[in-house]
């Protein structure tokens, strides 16, 4: 069971992929809305009908920015309940990889604990405000 991370990604969004509007919004939540809007998948990063899994997901929503796909992972990792990487720990794409591609695992856990992340980080945006 072998997924992996593209290392190239889109300077900027290509006009059939994702308009701008996208770019300008939190990783996890244009991740939520690739697998809404595209589909979901697991055991690779996107399939040929153009569903991506999380780490996919992530990964294509954050573009270039490598800090933002961290952050990300960093970010959603201990929420998952599997082990970090042993190398790279939460900053790695290990553990969402492993929680994304678990036997019985759905697209809608997978929106769910998206949406459950994005609600918990606005209560924390708004509470600080």
């Amino acid at each position: 069971m072998t997924a992996r991370v593209a290392s190239a990604r889109p300077s900027k969004p290509r006009a059939d992929v994702l308009p701008r509007e996208f770019y300008d919004r939190p990783t996890e939540i244009v991740a939520r809305d690739l697998l809404y809007e595209s589909g979901w998948t697991q055991l690779t990063e996107r399939d040929p009908q153009g569903s991506y899994c999380l780490t996919g997901a992530l990964s294509h929503a954050a573009g270039q920015d490598r800090q933002s796909y961290r952050n990300a992972l960093l970010s959603l990792g201990p929420r998952l309940g599997v082990p970090g990487c042993r190398f790279g720990g939460f900053a790695c794409h290990c553990a969402a990889l492993r929680w994304n591609d678990a036997e019985g695992r759905t697209r809608r856990h997978v929106v769910a604990k998206l949406d459950e992340f994005i609600e918990l980080a606005l209560g924390k945006t708004a509470a600080s405000a």
